[in-house]
């Protein structure tokens, strides 16, 4: 009897634990359901928030987008309201002047007649200057056609005057409020250039002046990517020394010399898928001849460039008209007497030479050291024959605005004529009192001010 009372609780227990084990996998499967039925739901949250992000994120893009288009109309507005202004720098302010009479004795000074109805409004403006440095004076004339008439004949009446006439639109600037919409997207491997490394000398020329080029194009055949080009001296020559590798340069082992039809003018040379830029001597025209043929494919002039050493860098040697090369493009530095011998930056086109287009900037050529194109942005160098010299000015072609710069750029020898940048091996080449040299650069998103 007792042994069945055993076997009864024991039955008893082992259903009682299935029982409990049964309730435990039950419950256990009820918060498993719960748990996938939560994940799912997260799945879904998480696919809805990632739509709203980018729903978020394209508005955003077009919003930007919008509002640099809006940017760029309202920037085109701004300067076509100013097509007929002008600003006449280093003027001395006097007590109760007549900004007015001034005019009148400035242009008479030029050859220029006036009255008081050529002449709108005139004003100086009111901005913080340096200490002693007389305020702009800023006028509106009655027409852009004497607009220009005024800008060409400052350009040669003024240059013994302490003061400068400007177009108002080159010195035209957005507020900075703007400056979230100018932010430029730069393609993989560009950017504004944040810091230049010190030169380090390649190879060394009997010659003072001079151009050293490699090809700009990545696309350039393997078997002349080592290819250095030597354009000796820069007027009155017109022998160009091939050599196949910088070691045969050390060695000045030539690899082959080109007779080109015309003498060239200046250092300002670039060497572009196979062929050569250059600015003929004598003239406004600009050359492109290829080695593999040996033959000038096309001659184009630059219209209204100025040359003759009428508007050159610093140091003069015919370097009125400078060819640049980036990663996207091929470019002309020149100045015009319509921008009253500041640069203007040309892109042309590097089979017909034809202009596509041109950017006016604020800057005198002959108040530049050098300049040269990379990732779309003009730089210039302050001087050309000072140790510690500076990159002074950008002006970038995407949005149309200048800046003042200070990047540190270090002339080593002390006379550079020579600076070009080459976005095929990312580096800048320079001519230093006969001195072969280039320089590494450091880029960021943002220009260094």
């Amino acid at each position: 009897m007792r042994k069945q009372n055993l076997i009864t609780i024991s039955l008893l227990l082992n259903a009682v634990l299935l029982i409990r084990f049964s309730f435990r996998r039950w419950k256990l499967r009820e918060q498993v359901n719960f748990i996938n039925h939560e994940i799912a739901r997260l799945n879904d949250s998480a696919a809805n928030l990632q739509s709203y992000c980018d729903e978020a994120t394209k508005s955003a893009k077009q919003v930007t987008q919008s509002l640099r288009t809006n940017f760029l109309q309202l920037k085109m507005m701004t300067e076509y309201t100013k097509r007929s202004q002008i600003r006449i720098k280093g003027v001395p302010e006097r007590e109760s002047e007549d900004l007015l009479i001034v005019l009148k004795d400035i242009f008479g000074e030029m050859g220029i007649s006036i009255s008081s109805r050529d002449i709108s409004r005139v004003t100086r403006v009111a901005t913080t200057t340096k200490q002693g440095t007389p305020r702009v004076i800023a006028a509106e004339l009655s027409s852009q056609k004497l607009k220009t008439k005024v800008l060409i004949k400052a350009s040669t009446a003024l240059l013994d005057k302490p003061y400068a006439i400007q177009d108002d639109v080159t010195n035209h600037a957005m507020p900075e409020s703007f400056a979230e919409v100018e932010k430029r997207d730069f393609p993989a491997g560009c950017g504004y250039i944040r810091s230049v490394s010190e030169p380090v000398t390649v190879a060394k020329s009997k010659k003072t002046f001079g151009a050293w080029l490699q090809d700009s194009v990545n696309t350039v055949a393997e078997t002349t990517s080592n290819y250095v080009w030597i354009l000796p001296h820069f007027y009155e020559t017109n022998v160009v020394e091939e050599y196949a590798s910088i070691s045969d340069l050390r060695r000045r082992r030539i690899h082959k010399k080109y007779e080109l039809p015309y003498s060239w003018a200046g250092t300002g040379h670039v060497v572009y898928d196979g062929c050569l830029y250059y600015a003929k001597f004598g003239s406004n025209e600009v050359i492109r001849y290829e080695f593999a043929t040996q033959s000038m494919l096309k001659e184009k002039h630059i219209p209204r460039a100025l040359y003759g050493n009428d508007a050159p860098y610093q140091w003069s040697g015919s370097t009125d008209i400078d060819l640049s090369a980036d990663d996207e493009s091929l470019y002309v530095i020149y100045a015009t007497y319509e921008n009253t011998m500041d640069i203007v930056l040309g892109q042309i086109d590097p089979v017909t030479l034809n202009l596509i287009r041109t950017w006016k900037t604020n800057w005198r050529k002959q108040w530049s050291g050098n300049a040269f194109v990379m990732c779309g942005v003009l730089y210039v160098l302050k001087k050309y024959d000072e140790s510690n010299s500076v990159l002074s000015y950008a002006y970038d072609t995407e949005i149309m605005r200048y800046t003042r710069i200070q990047i540190p750029f270090t002339n080593k020898y002390e006379w550079n004529t020579m600076l070009e940048y080459n976005p095929r091996t990312k580096m800048i080449y320079a001519w230093d009192r006969g001195y072969l040299v280039t320089y590494n650069v450091t880029l960021s998103d943002e220009i260094a001010k």
